[in-house]
Order: C-alpha cells, then structure tokens, then sequence
C-alpha cells in the first residue's frame, strides 16, 4: 500500500517540478512574423494527459531541434525550400520504459516553406502513435494560446 501512495507522490511532485520548469508563455508575434528570406514553422503539442510525462526531440532535416515536452511550442526559423521534421522520445531517467528506448527516430511531415510565410504544425500522440498534422493559423492560435515555449536544442 505504501508503495503505490509513494509513487504517486513522487510522480506528482516530479510532473510539478518539471512541468512548470521556466518556459516563456506564448506571444502572437514569436508565431507570425518570419524573418526576411527566411520562413516561420511553428511546431506545437498541445496539453494531454495522454504522454504528459514525455518529452521528444524533434528534428528539422535531420537536426535536433528542439525538445517538445506536453504543453509546449517552438518557432522554427527556416530556409525556404523542403523541411522534413522527424521525432524520437526523449528518454526520461525516472521512467525508462521498453517503448522510450526502442523509439527509433520517425519521420513525421514535409512541408515545403516559402520566404515571408507562417506555417503551424500541430504535434498529437495516439494509442501507439506519434503524427505531426499542418493546421491553419486560426486553430493554431487558438491551441497556442495556452502553451509555453520551448527551448531551442543547444539550451536544453
């Protein structure tokens, strides 16, 4: 009995800890302005339960990009032409599961990028699935609204 009531304790004060780390609550102007000659993909998960406690590097063109825990979005700058984003869970050290260290890295969507423009990708978990589905700026900005930026990957 005292074993699952400390679990559940820890596990709390883990998501509690980490799931309000620093992060820089969502501004419209970091989603909508590109810079000049370049393109602005803005890469978002929305808040879930379901995964709440993983988080997954995601890659743009076979980079690291960033880390996108639950709750959380990352202005990717980039250059005009095809950008593939692919993902592969972070491993988390207090919950190291088969699924987390067998997760090969997973090409999610394509999207070719115009200079001056502002695209949204909404990141979604499934039942043993991962997808990455190109949403409008009206939905995004909605679901952005609520979400907290994510750190670039050389400040993870």
């Amino acid at each position: 009995m005292k074993t699952p009531l400390l679990r559940l304790i820890t596990t709390t004060i883990v998501l509690l800890t980490f799931g309000c780390a620093s992060r820089t609550h969502f501004d419209t102007r970091t989603v909508t302005t590109a810079p000049e000659g370049k393109a602005l993909v803005t890469l978002y998960r929305p808040g879930s339960f379901a995964g709440a406690a993983s988080a997954f590097k995601i890659f743009a063109n076979d980079r690291h990009i960033t880390s996108l825990p639950n709750a959380s979005y990352y202005p990717y700058i980039a250059e005009p032409g095809v950008v593939r984003f692919a993902k592969k869970m972070q491993v988390n050290p207090l919950n190291v599961g088969l699924a987390s260290l067998l997760d090969p890295k997973q090409d999610l969507i394509e999207l070719k990028v115009e200079p001056g423009r502002a695209y949204y990708v909404r990141f979604k978990l499934g039942i043993g699935k991962t997808t990455m589905e190109r949403v409008d700026d009206t939905i995004a900005h909605k679901e952005l609204s609520t979400l907290s930026q994510a750190t670039p990957a050389n400040a993870d």
